[in-house]
């Protein structure tokens, strides 16, 4: 994969290039907001990530973002912010921003924003939107626990969802899917919950995750999903079959601190693609729905 990164710090982008170097993804450097949109605007089908920063002089992030809409190709954009720009981070989200990076960020971090946008593209079927005269349809799958079936198991159900979805919609709704059935996997019906992962232990992360997936009393569990599509709404309830947890303990959306929780991330993603997201009583059944235009 590779990665567009922009930024006016020419340190911060050598920076940047060198780790995501390690990581396996090359990498594009631009100093400013003009230069990332020139390049878009003419090689945007080459990359499969924009990381860009959120306040610089000239084109901002906020405004790359917003003329970026109608490229062809776009790949998904996730930015970077600082402690004082929490504000500008809840504008970029709701224009439809896949993730957020706060400053400084460590390796770990950006390891996980680019496993996001690699799901992502894995995922990502290529249809255009076709509405039909559609009344309802329902759909239902009951699958085994396998993590390393989840960005498969995402573009299968995109595959339902998208003809539905406008194309600006797509990519948030995409990474929504992408969160919930993770947390499925991983957190419901594996158990694992994220403290190796925020304490900066990803590889005691992956090992505990292998160690679990290798635990027959685990994978023995299924995941459901079912979708419901309707002329105004779509809705998708994922259920997993582990032990549940108490959604009230998850942080107010509508708090800008929140977003500097390493807890919780992907939760906070729904909330900003999807109109309501809700979990029953247990905390094994999520629940998520997007209205749809006439």
């Amino acid at each position: 994969m590779k990665v567009l990164i922009v930024d006016d710090d020419a340190d911060l982008l050598q920076e940047l290039s060198y780790s995501l170097d390690d990581l396996d993804a090359q990498s594009h450097a631009c100093l400013s907001g003009e230069e990332a949109l020139q390049e878009l605007q003419q090689n945007a089908a080459d990359y499969g990530l924009v990381l860009t920063d959120v306040r610089m002089p000239g084109l901002s992030g906020l405004e790359l973002l917003q003329k970026c809409r109608d490229v062809t190709d776009m790949p998904p954009v996730a930015i970077m912010s600082g402690h004082a720009d929490i504000e500008m981070t809840i504008q970029a989200l709701r224009l439809r921003a896949m993730d957020f990076l706060v400053k400084p960020f460590g390796v770990s971090a950006l390891r996980e924003l680019v496993q996001r946008a690699r799901a992502l593209s894995h995922s990502r079927p290529g249809f255009e939107r076709n509405r039909l005269p559609l009344r309802q349809q329902r759909w239902s799958l009951e699958l085994d626990t396998r993590v390393d079936a989840i960005p498969a198991i995402c573009a299968q159900v995109m595959t339902v969802l998208q003809p539905s979805l406008p194309a600006d919609e797509r990519d948030s709704v995409r990474l929504a899917l992408t969160e919930a059935i993770n947390n499925a996997v991983v957190h419901g019906n594996l158990g694992l919950g994220s403290e190796l992962k925020e304490s900066g232990d990803w590889e005691g992360f992956e090992q505990e995750l292998k160690r679990r997936q290798a635990d027959p009393a685990l994978s023995a569990r299924c995941l459901h999903i079912v979708v419901d599509i309707e002329p105004n709404q779509l809705q998708v309830v994922i259920e997993d079959e582990g032990e549940g947890f108490d959604a009230e303990t998850l942080a107010d959306p509508t708090d800008p601190a929140a977003l500097l929780n390493c807890s919780g991330r992907g939760v906070m993603l729904m909330r900003f693609a999807m109109d309501d997201i809700a979990w029953n009583t247990k905390g094994n059944q999520l629940t998520m729905r997007k209205r749809l235009p006439a």
